[in-house]
């Protein structure tokens, strides 16, 4: 096919997906110690239990999206080769990423007028967006044209379900979505708060654990209750550096519903940063997002 597929780091898909599909990846930006580094590059292996161990001391780490040159400099190599453009983004709900991407489309289209770009926010993100994009980049290999996956994406997104939970409140509190009032009570009572992605991509609470097995036992619950033709379903799971939990998330799951199979992967630091060492979400596909 004559067109490439972009998405950006925040899709926590595993190097060998990524190359055995043909994915190109932006990748984010995260600032250590006044130092900028990148969340990806091709080819290079990244030390994500090292990076969570460093968060676990807590370590000033702050965060970055692409800019819009950054997408540029990226598109454009592929422009010149005569190939068109699909961006997949990382909500717009949660970061200016996917903005940044699609001016970036919007300003290069006027530069390469014989080129189609096209950019869709997933209003995904972590292994939510990564599941997405990579069911996008096989239906490309298959042979779906850009304007066929493009139309699959803006179908499927909001039945794309993002179930999470955080070990550790300071990290929910530090990108301000809980308050500090919350921060301590939640703390001393062991309060574990379960999230969701909305139909607008942001981050919304839906219901409190006590406990942290409770909490993930509420995550197995909730897909079962939500997910559909689960025996063909591939569930994703991300974690931040909490592989224990993930597998007992896998274990409770298939006490409530047998599933295909599961995609088990690292939290990138972009999103480690912001849900923190313990963060542990499942994605699958359901009937619709609930919020």
């Amino acid at each position: 096919m004559n067109y490439v597929i972009f998405t950006d780091s925040s899709c926590n898909l595993k190097d060998q997906t990524i190359n055995d599909l043909e994915i190109n990846v932006a990748p984010l930006v995260y600032i250590n110690n006044g130092k900028e580094e990148l969340s990806y590059v091709k080819g290079q292996a990244t030390d994500l239990k090292g990076f969570f161990e460093h968060l676990r001391s807590k370590a000033e780490i702050s965060t970055s999206c692409v800019n819009e040159q950054s997408f540029i400099d990226l598109f454009e190599p592929f422009l010149k080769e005569g190939k068109d453009i699909l961006y997949l983004g990382f909500s717009s709900g949660v970061s200016n990423t996917y903005n940044c991407g699609a001016r970036a489309c919007n300003t290069l289209s006027e530069q390469y007028p014989d080129r189609k770009l096209v950019s869709v926010d997933t209003l995904s993100g972590s292994l939510g967006q990564g599941m997405l994009v990579k069911t996008a980049c096989e239906m490309r290999l298959d042979g779906k044209n850009l304007d066929e996956v493009a139309t699959w994406m803006t179908e499927t997104r909001n039945k794309a379900i993002h179930l999470f939970t955080a070990d550790d409140l300071h990290w929910l509190h530090k990108g301000g979505r809980i308050s500090k009032a919350s921060l301590i009570i939640g703390s001393l009572a062991k309060i574990k708060p379960l999230m969701d992605i909305s139909n607008e991509g942001k981050i919304v609470s839906s219901s409190k654990a006590i406990g942290r097995k409770r909490a993930i036992i509420d995550l197995a619950n909730k897909l079962a209750d939500q997910i559909t033709n689960a025996g063909e379903q591939t569930v994703f799971i991300s974690h931040g550096d909490c592989i224990e939990d993930a597998e007992f998330l896998q274990k409770k799951i298939l006490e409530k519903v047998k599933v295909k199979d599961f995609y088990v992967n690292y939290l990138d630091q972009v999103m480690g940063v912001h849900g923190g060492p313990g963060l542990l979400a499942v994605f699958f596909i359901g009937k619709n997002r609930r919020i």
